[in-house]
C-alpha cells in the first residue's frame, strides 16, 4: 500500500512539473478602434452686443435764476428749440427795480456831499496857505471830501449790483439746445440756484446712453453680417 501512495505522488509531481513546463498561449490581438478626425480652419468672428438705449448730448445745463423770486412766466415748454441768449423765464423785478432806485439816489446823495465838500476843501486849502486858518481845521476838510468821495465810490458799486441782481430776473439760455425738461411753474417762488429748465446742448458732441434691461451677445461670422 505503501508502495502504491508512493506511485500516486510520484504521478502527480510529474503531472505538475509537466503542466508548469508547457508553453503560455498567446493572447488574442485587439481589434484596432476607429479614430474621428477634423480639420480645424480659422473663422473670422465679431463680438456683437444688443440693447436698448438713446443718443444725448454729453453736456446737460439745469439752468436757473442767480437770484431769488415769484416766477411770473416761463416762455418755453419741453421740446422747444432755443438759442444763446433766448430768454426762458422771468421772475418779478419790482423788489429788484426798488434797490435799483434806492441804490441809484444813494449815487445822488454821494455826488452832492462832494459837490459841496470839494469846494470847502479848496477854499481852506487856500487860507492855510496864507496863514488865515489852522491845520486842524483844514485838515477836516480833506477828511469830509475823500470821506465824500468813498461813498461816492459805494453807491457806485451798490448800483451795478441793482443793476445785475435786476438783470438777474430775466433767465436766459446759455447754449443753443433744447428743453429736455422743466422744473417750476409761473406763480413758483423759486431759490438762487434752483432749476427751473434743463438744456440739452446741440452743438456739442453726442453719446449713447444705455438703458438696458437685458442684453444679448454672442459671436458672429463676420460672413453672416455681411449677408454672405
Amino acid at each position: 500500500m505503501r508502495q502504491s501512495l508512493k506511485t500516486f505522488l510520484c504521478a502527480s509531481v510529474a503531472c505538475v512539473c509537466l503542466a508548469g513546463c508547457s508553453e503560455e498561449k498567446a493572447a488574442p490581438p485587439t481589434a484596432a478602434r476607429p479614430a474621428r478626425v477634423v480639420v480645424v480652419a480659422p473663422h473670422n468672428h465679431a463680438f456683437v452686443a444688443q440693447g436698448a438705449g438713446r443718443i444725448q448730448s454729453r453736456y446737460v445745463s439745469q439752468v436757473g435764476f442767480e437770484v431769488g423770486g415769484r416766477l411770473t412766466s416761463r416762455e418755453v415748454d419741453v421740446g422747444a428749440v432755443v438759442k444763446k441768449g433766448q430768454r426762458l423765464a422771468r421772475l418779478s423785478a419790482i423788489d429788484y427795480e426798488n434797490k435799483m432806485a434806492a441804490a441809484e439816489a444813494d449815487l445822488t446823495a454821494a455826488k452832492a456831499a462832494v459837490a459841496q465838500a470839494a469846494p470847502q476843501e479848496e477854499r481852506y486849502r487856500i487860507l492855510i496857505a496864507n496863514g488865515h486858518t489852522t491845520r486842524p481845521i483844514y485838515e477836516n476838510a480833506v477828511k469830509a471830501l475823500q470821506s465824500a468821495e468813498a461813498q461816492v465810490q459805494s453807491a457806485e458799486a451798490n448800483l451795478r449790483i441793482a443793476r445785475n441782481q435786476l438783470s438777474y430776473t430775466e433767465l436766459r439760455a446759455p447754449d443753443d439746445g433744447v428743453v429736455t425738461s422743466t422744473a417750476a411753474d409761473p406763480g413758483q417762488v423759486v431759490a438762487a440756484g434752483q432749476k427751473v429748465v434743463e438744456i440739452m446742448a446741440r452743438s456739442l458732441a453726442g453719446e449713447a446712453v444705455p438703458a438696458v434691461v437685458a442684453v444679448e451677445v454672442g459671436l458672429v461670422d463676420q460672413d453672416t453680417l455681411a449677408g454672405k
